[in-house]
């Protein structure tokens, strides 16, 4: 089979697979065995996989997925109980951790997926500048705010390091403030500086998260509409510590007995703007 039409093939088994119900679920006759769980990858050069197969037919052959942005390798006809594809990392693959999963369609179209293994993405080279998107602006305690860090590289290369190992994110204090894969979360009131180092290159970040009115969560200074709407936006979830500014009964939850409160506490009836 020609490289073009394989290649078509297996784009169609793949377009397939989310109509497929019946997915190998026994002992997995496709298993990743190079590289090891965890094992680290530099972007720009090309990774060794070896796949071991166990008994089955596999008409279409097999190939190695990797989560983006890492691509699909070749495929490649079954002819022994081990099987070696080489996946070329893009240059500019964000730093962070990545599934591999072996997979293919047997003669009877069962899906069959090996168990994914996942490779740590890292540069070779170290950035020469640190940046974030967004700045930190808090309104209220509880407040979960989504955070990336990108680095620049020689030749002005610009890459999302949020998820790097190499990266290393404190908090002056957790109390006020801490970041989890990559969000930055009001823990209470006061400041604190978020420091980033990734190498050498260092940024601090100075962040306030303010006291605020009961049940006043966007900061404007009086309990309304909005406020409501940020409340019934978190319905269903945990609060993010016992300070929590949406928790308004401190029960650990966001829920419907927090509506009604707010509701108490707006500043106009019916929790009108004016």
């Amino acid at each position: 089979m020609n490289q073009r039409k394989s290649g078509a093939l297996w784009i169609g088994i793949f377009s397939m697979a989310a109509s497929i119900t019946n997915v190998a679920t026994a002992a997995a006759p496709l298993t990743i065995t190079s590289p090891i769980n965890g094992a680290s990858v530099t972007s720009g050069q090309s990774l060794v996989i070896t796949v071991t197969v166990a008994s089955g037919t596999y008409p279409h052959g097999i190939a190695v997925i990797g989560q983006h942005p890492l691509g699909v390798t070749g495929l490649q006809a079954v002819a022994g109980s081990t099987l070696r594809f080489t996946l070329a990392i893009p240059a500019n693959t964000p730093p962070g951790s990545y599934n591999l999963t072996a997979m293919s369609v047997d003669s009877k179209g069962v899906l069959v997926p090996s168990a994914p293994v996942s490779v740590i993405v890292e540069r070779a080279d170290l950035p020469t500048m640190l940046a974030t998107d967004p700045l930190i602006f808090f309104a209220y305690v509880g407040q979960t705010l989504p955070w990336t860090i990108f680095s620049t590289f020689a030749g002005g290369v610009q890459t999302d390091v949020t998820q790097s190992t190499l990266l290393n994110i404190d908090s002056g204090n957790t109390r006020v403030a801490i970041v989890e894969h990559g969000l930055v979360k009001a823990m209470g009131s006061g400041k604190t500086n978020i420091n980033v180092r990734y190498g050498s290159i260092t940024k601090s970040i100075a962040v306030t998260v303010p006291a605020f009115v009961r049940g006043d969560l966007n900061g404007d200074g009086r309990v309304d509409e909005s406020d409501l709407n940020v409340l019934l936006d978190a319905i269903g979830t945990r609060a993010n510590s016992a300070n929590d500014a949406r928790d308004l009964n401190h029960d650990g939850v966001i829920d419907v007995l927090d509506v009604e409160i707010l509701k108490s506490l707006c500043t106009h009836p019916a929790c009108a703007s004016q």
